[in-house]
């Protein structure tokens, strides 16, 4: 994890804490979103190689460490997509730590 983002610098530059993770598997990774929804991988030190933790968990706990209060939590499904369905069921909450 980098040392030094805090929730402060994270606002200045208008990004949001964020999990994402996808059902079925055990990855997920600890970034944060802007308003349109990109996710920025702002927590790795390595640049090419996004932070992921394999728990809900142990994601929160990562942001914790760096001093995080809140995140956003975003759980996509593969299978709307698989059978052809336009809208997607991707749940996103807002949640304290």
């Amino acid at each position: 994890m980098l040392k030094g983002i805090t929730e402060q610098s994270l606002q200045a530059r208008r990004l949001v804490p964020a999990i994402i993770c996808t059902a079925d598997c055990f990855h997920y990774l600890v970034g944060a979103k802007d308003e349109s929804g990109m996710f920025y991988n702002v927590f790795s030190e390595d640049a090419k190689r996004p932070l992921f933790r394999t728990s809900l968990d142990q994601a929160k706990k990562a942001l914790r460490e760096q001093g995080m209060k809140k995140v956003l939590v975003e759980m996509q499904t593969p299978y709307d997509e698989m059978v052809g369905l336009q809208e997607s069921n991707t749940v996103v909450t807002l949640e304290t730590l």
